[in-house]
């Protein structure tokens, strides 16, 4: 009996249970959350060999014992990249399709459960280990009580629980080994445990408001961290302005649903969707994969940059901004409303995270909701004023790092796009203007030679949209227009993409009443060093469309085309265009239209639906019961290490640790002072008193050291009283005057249990 008690209370030996069962344990809870039907036999085998290899680890006092593993380690990684070896080859592969191919979490951990395994095991024991090394158990205690409570929230069960048990087991034997009854923790754990086990309802009732608070938790974690849930995103099918299934085009189907209240001054488009890729007949986005929260510093300049904050600076009285609030009164998509130049959003709403993409689009977490409120403040720059044409030529010749990927992006063209359409975009404009002028002259000219109409023919399907409705119809309504004005600025060589939303009208009181029938479509154009600007071809930004019995615009006459200067199909002393691709002959443009880039996103569907578009995020995943949980489990894990490294990093400081007897508190600041010897180089040799050690560490230049070597060798062996304050003096001034790279290297042996 007595060497059993030996073995058990042995110091390595009871390292290597509580690593064990605290890294089983939660090695069990992680695998029931992520892996579908884990085998318990493999997550012990695999912790009890990782948990002995690092106490052997331990046991091992040589000091190369630090650089040798980081050195095997990474050969065993590289070595497994190269070689393809089965857990590092399917980190690889999972991090290849999570970050290009858009597979979700939960698809990559059912494809390589069996491979991944061990990784998560390894990552839990070597956290265990660094946790059991601090004798006060707190460490040890954070890390299971955090990781079981995490995982409670994100998978609730009585299975649960059963998988939790020999980390409980593990944390009392951590906390009851250096007493006398030592021996009794493992089966006192064991007993309580299964009494516990037994004494949990098989299908407990949950408490209402504890529930709801893990709720809430799990939901903030997601949305803050990282939100990559399926979402729904605006688009005018749903006010029926693109009645045909998947074209533009067509007789409209309008809604005369009350959508927002819309508090300004002014008459205002409100951005909802951005699209950069036409294939003829339709409009798609390829550029709104990836997702940022809008708050994050880590995205402050890309912030900045897609929604043009500081182009040009506002604020003073000559370019002061304006505000505006918005009061939704419908539910709806994730996407919020907003005007180009943005500098502030003020949400007000229960929930309401905003992010933004890469296509400027700004969104929510969830669907909005009737009662939702926000206030935005914007700089109004309007095309066609005197002040944005002054500011548009101060800012022409600055140089624009984005200038270039912009154009990239945003100029190109299915390639069976006729001559004609061509034609018609050199005759709109003068070749010797700037980029902005041609603009304007193009939306003049749309708006003079061409109709605004919602009684139009339905397009036919083997004809592409603007060269339809240039060349045959000439008739239409905003999708027309912001299609024809689009296509016609990028042959001119103007960066544009199509934008949908609302049109917002003030009345008398102030108030825009939106309705499903002010949705509205209009061009961007980018010009250089001064950002995006919108240009409305269907008219004067005054017109509440959807009312056929009206013109665009109230109040303003559109005027018909005459027959004298309408284009004809196929012009016959029209110039060439300029510095322009040159199109080649195709009939049909379902046939020969460019494919979307890779990773597109997939255009929404445009069925008169009053049922949102879905749109799959940058990483779609199969919705279950338990929702996107595994979507920020990679920043809560790194968060929940680097709380166990800082409050580990507290206990093993020198000053606490020295908080015992004062032989103690002697011993812990002269091992520290002599650790901070080492690192200049300066170390007791084997078979050297302590009297010659502080006589050479007066020769070398540290009186103080010299002074602490004989205080210790005093208390060692002259049985004195040691003098705390002189060893705590002397280990203060040494780490003071080190260097940050050493002060850390310092912190890390303390962590390691080597000081």
């Amino acid at each position: 009996m007595s060497r059993l008690h030996k073995f058990f209370t042995s110091e390595y030996t009871a390292r290597f249970l509580v690593t064990f069962l605290i890294a089983a344990g939660l090695s069990g809870v992680c695998c029931v959350g992520f892996f579908p039907a884990p085998n318990a036999g493999h997550i012990f085998l695999w912790c009890g060999l990782f948990s002995g290899v690092f106490t052997l680890l331990g046991m091992w006092k040589s000091r190369l014992k630090g650089p040798l593993v980081l050195l095997c380690t990474a050969a065993l990684i590289l070595a497994g990249v190269f070689l393809q070896w089965g857990p590092v080859h399917a980190v690889v592969e999972g991090v290849k399709a999570f970050l290009y191919l858009n597979t979700g979490w939960t698809e990559i951990l059912t494809i390589y459960a069996d491979l991944l395994l061990p990784i998560l095991c390894l990552l839990i024991t070597f956290v265990s280990w660094g946790a059991e090394a601090d004798e006060s158990g707190f460490s040890a205690a954070l890390f299971v009580i955090a990781g079981c409570v995490v995982m409670f929230l994100l998978r609730p069960g009585a299975q649960m629980l059963l998988y939790a048990l020999p980390a409980f087991m593990g944390l009392l034997l951590q906390l009851s080994r250096k007493e006398r009854f030592a021996f009794l923790a493992l089966p006192v754990a064991v007993i309580l445990a299964l009494i516990a086990f037994a004494l949990t309802p098989a299908d407990p009732a949950p408490v209402q408001p504890y529930e709801d608070m893990a709720k809430r938790i799990r939901q903030a974690i997601e949305d803050h961290l990282m939100y990559t849930a399926e979402r729904t995103s605006f688009s005018l099918s749903t006010e029926g302005y693109q009645p045909l299934e998947d074209r533009l085009g067509g007789k409209p189907n309008l809604s005369n649903r009350s959508v927002m209240n819309v508090k300004t001054e002014d008459t205002v488009l409100l951005r909802g969707k951005t699209y950069d890729f036409y294939t003829g007949v339709s409009w798609q986005d390829s550029l709104s994969a990836k997702r940022y929260l809008y708050h994050s510093l880590y995205s402050r300049e890309m912030r900045e940059t897609l929604f043009d904050m500081n182009r040009p600076a506002a604020g003073t009285a000559a370019l002061p901004l304006k505000e505006a609030q918005v009061e939704l009164l419908s539910d709806g998509t994730t996407t919020l409303f907003f005007p180009a130049r943005t500098r502030e959003m003020q949400l007000q709403g229960q929930q309401m995270v905003l992010y933004f993409n890469t296509a400027g689009e700004l969104f929510l977490t969830r669907n909005t909701q009737a009662g939702d409120k926000y206030t935005f403040s914007y700089l109004p720059l309007e095309a066609g004023q005197q002040r944005t044409a002054q500011i548009i030529s101060a800012y022409a010749g600055m140089d624009d790092p984005y200038y270039a990927t912009i154009r990239s992006q945003y100029l190109t063209l299915p390639s069976h796009i006729q001559q004609e359409v061509y034609n018609i975009a050199a005759e709109a404009v003068d070749e010797n203007a700037s980029p902005y002028e041609k603009a304007l002259q193009l939306q003049r000219y749309l708006q003079t030679h061409y109709t605004y109409s919602l009684d139009v023919e339905t397009p036919p399907e083997n004809v592409d949209f603007a060269a339809y409705f240039l060349l045959g119809e000439k008739k239409g309504y905003c999708t027309y227009f912001a299609t024809a004005m689009t296509v016609l600025c990028r042959i001119n060589d103007i960066p544009a993409r199509y934008v949908t939303g609302y049109l917002a009208q003030p009345g008398a009181d102030g108030v825009a009443h939106v309705q499903g029938k002010n949705a509205h479509a209009w061009t961007e154009i980018y010009l250089n060093g001064f950002g995006w600007l919108a240009i409305d071809a269907t008219g004067a930004s005054a017109n509440p469309e959807g009312d056929a019995d009206n013109p665009p615009h109230a109040g303003q006459q559109t005027p018909t085309p005459s027959p004298t200067n309408a284009p004809t199909p196929v012009p016959t002393n029209t110039p060439e265009p300029t510095n322009t691709p040159q199109p080649t002959s195709s009939p049909n443009p379902r046939e020969n239209a460019t494919q979307p880039p890779e990773g597109a996103a997939p255009a929404p569907s445009q069925a008169p639906s009053p049922s949102p578009v879905q749109t799959p995020g940058p990483q779609q995943q199969p919705e279950d019961e338990h929702g996107n949980a595994l979507s920020f489990l990679p920043w809560l894990l790194s968060i929940l290490l680097i709380l166990l490294l800082v409050v580990r990093w507290h206990f093993t400081r020198p000053e606490i640790r020295a908080r015992g007897k004062r032989a103690d508190a002697a011993r812990v600041y002269w091992q520290a002072t002599e650790a901070l010897l080492m690192q200049r180089k300066l170390h007791r040799v084997p078979q050297e008193t302590l009297h010659a050690f502080a006589y050479r560490c007066h020769q070398a230049g540290y009186p103080g050291a010299a002074q602490a070597a004989v205080t210790w060798a005093g208390h060692v062996y002259g049985r004195k009283e040691a003098d705390i304050a002189l060893l705590h003096s002397q280990y203060k001034a040494l780490h003071q005057a080190a260097s940050w790279p050493r002060k850390v290297q310092f912190a890390v042996k303390c962590m390691l249990g080597r000081v």
